[in-house]
């Protein structure tokens, strides 16, 4: 049974182990191996570890992993682990990840001012996803400039994505 098999892994020594087995834990759906992520969680891991083992839990069900990516999308390592973790809530239109995800499109990487141009300073990548999921979730400001993106983009692959993400919402633009 592959959860019998992933138990082990997740005590191996090499932190990328831990890590993918967490990942292929979540994936797996298997209830049995909520104690053993549990635990893993509760010990002081790398980054990469914690992260992939909330998100198992959560994958799961597990009540504990949702709320060790509510701490980590507050207060993660950096701000590509929040916006990742805020990314990863946004699924299920957690109001505290909306609120991450608007503040990531407001406010620049470096600096305390904030203006709606300064998210240009995200990976197009990161700001197409943060708006797909912002409109996904009923946002008609991120809808918009969804919007502007699909008809104004200079570079036709993020032109096309925002296209293609405004057809996922049902937008005909």
């Amino acid at each position: 049974e592959v959860a019998q098999r992933l138990v082990p892994l997740l005590q191996d020594p090499r932190m990328m182990v831990r890590a993918e087995a967490a990942r292929v834990a979540g994936t797996t759906g298997e209830r049995s191996l909520i104690e053993p992520l549990r635990g893993l969680l509760a010990t002081r891991e790398p980054a990469a570890v914690r992260l992939a083992t909330a998100e198992a839990l959560d994958l799961i069900g597990d009540a504990d992993g949702t709320t060790a990516l509510r701490a980590w999308m507050t207060h993660g390592s950096s701000i590509v682990a929040q916006i990742q973790t805020a990314l990863r809530l946004c699924l299920r239109g957690d109001e505290g990840a909306l609120r991450v995800l608007r503040l990531s499109l407001s406010t620049p990487t470096a600096g305390p001012t904030a203006t709606e141009a300064d998210s240009s300073s995200l990976p197009p990548v990161t700001r197409l996803k943060i708006l797909s999921c912002l409109a996904g979730n009923g946002d008609a400001a991120a809808r918009t400039l969804l919007q502007a993106q699909a008809a104004e983009a200079e570079a036709v692959p993020q032109k096309l994505a925002a296209a293609v993400q405004l057809h996922e919402l049902g937008d005909p633009a």
